[in-house]
């Protein structure tokens, strides 16, 4: 499965397109649909800010995907966003995508909406591993594996 071709601006206001633009070859992406899942998103962001810390092969991102809207609704959006994120480390990996929800969620095999997704996405666009809801202990046990797996099959 591959992360679909999907643009979108950082809170800095650059203009981005994935999986071109992934700084890493390892990617977690943190994707939220509404505003009241970002409690669920904020569970994962202690343990993504220690491993792209601690290896260079390693970034995060946070994809909101509020759904479609005009020019106005993105203005004020963006504004309310980068007024609750003062870090500029944080507003440069959060990515917006004004796109219809389906539209991002429907190739990834993801069922809906209604809750977070972590994606494990390689530099090229390739879904190595997928979570949804908040992190467990589970979670990071099953993400951690998947990225020794990796690590693995770069040095053989």
């Amino acid at each position: 499965m591959r992360l679909p071709t999907v643009s979108g601006k950082n809170l800095l206001g650059e203009q981005l397109s994935f999986p071109r633009d992934f700084t890493a070859r390892l990617n977690l992406v943190l994707v939220a649909f509404d505003q009241y899942q970002q409690r669920e998103v904020d569970t994962w962001v202690p343990l993504a800010k220690d491993l792209a810390a601690s290896e260079a092969s390693f970034a995060y991102y946070e994809f909101p995907v509020p759904g479609a809207m005009g020019p106005m609704g993105r203005t004020m959006l963006d504004y309310w966003m980068r007024t609750g994120i003062p870090n500029p480390k944080t507003r440069a990996l959060t990515v917006t995508l004004y796109m219809d929800r389906a539209d991002f969620y429907t190739p990834l095999d993801l069922p809906d909406d209604r809750q977070i997704y972590a994606l494990l996405i390689r530099d090229d666009g390739e879904v190595l591993w997928q979570a949804a809801g908040p992190l467990t202990d589970d979670k990071q046990a099953e993400l951690l594996t998947k990225l020794d797996q990796y690590r693995a099959e770069l040095t053989t």
